[in-house]
Formats: structure tokens, sequence, C-alpha cells
């Protein structure tokens, strides 16, 4: 599912951001994946699920 047109102007990209612009923030594959897993309070508390760490 594309990402809202915000998301477009920011990234320049209808999906998102590409790998490789999250290789460069973060500096590694690990680094990306670790990030991705990471589990947002917002996201997480809108659902009622329990923030994971």
């Amino acid at each position: 599912m594309p990402l809202p047109p915000s998301s477009l102007k920011k990234y320049g990209n209808p999906l998102g951001p590409t790998a490789d612009r999250q290789f460069a923030k973060d500096g590694s594959r690990a680094a990306v994946i670790s990030a991705a897993t990471h589990s947002s309070a917002a996201v997480d508390q809108e659902p009622g699920l329990e923030r994971r760490h």
C-alpha cells in the first residue's frame, strides 16, 4: 500500500524511503533491520498492544 502524498514529497517515492536511503542514514544493513523492528508507542497504543523494546 503506497504511503500518503506527504511521503512522496518527503522521500520522492510513493512507497517511502529506499533501502539505499536507509543504509545511508543508519550506516549498515544490521542497523536498518534493527531500526525496522523497533515498535512505536503511538502505533502500539492504538490497537491496545503492549510496547516492545
